[in-house]
């Protein structure tokens, strides 16, 4: 009687098949990746600059400090843009103690479009109107970009 002898395990080219499936599978999903990191990159920093002008509109309704409270936009050219939380009645002459800065990802840019040709909002107070109206756009160097509408009522949201 002959023995029959069974080999188990896996030939080079089942194992050759399979790296090349998976060398496929993630050359495809890369990109995909990469694109929701800049979305999600996008989508957070306008969502924090909505909520910012929030606060500096809400912040001069309450009349806190007696003051109004704005935000000035940034555009640096040497380093990253960023924009300020500040109260007074203008950047220029504000309670600098008071400044909250935001540094934006050396990815992303501010492009303010404010009435005016204005880098700043101030909200006056105690009725919270906006001293400029327009819109602000973050714009991703990869691709994409948000845009924030701040109309004259002083509300804003990003498309």
């Amino acid at each position: 009687m002959k023995s029959l002898h069974i080999q188990k395990g896996f030939t080079l080219i089942e194992l050759l098949l399979v790296s090349a499936i998976t060398i496929v599978l993630v050359a495809a999903a890369f990109p995909i990746a990469a694109n929701l990191l800049v979305n999600s990159q996008l989508n957070e920093t306008a969502t924090q600059a909505v909520q910012n002008l929030r606060f500096a509109r809400t912040m001069s309704a309450a009349r806190l400090n007696n003051s109004p409270h704005g935000i000035y936009f940034e555009s640096n050219p040497v380093g990253p843009d960023r924009y300020t939380l500040f109260q007074g009645v203008s950047y220029a002459a504000r309670a600098q103690s008071y400044d909250r800065i935001i540094t934006l990802d050396s990815a992303l840019s501010i492009v303010p479009s404010l009435s005016l040709g204005a880098t700043e909002i101030v909200f006056s107070a105690p009725f919270a109107l906006p001293s400029s109206t327009g819109t602000v756009s973050f714009i991703h160097s990869v691709s994409g970009s948000r845009t924030i509408s701040i109309n004259s009522a002083g509300t804003n949201e990003y498309e």
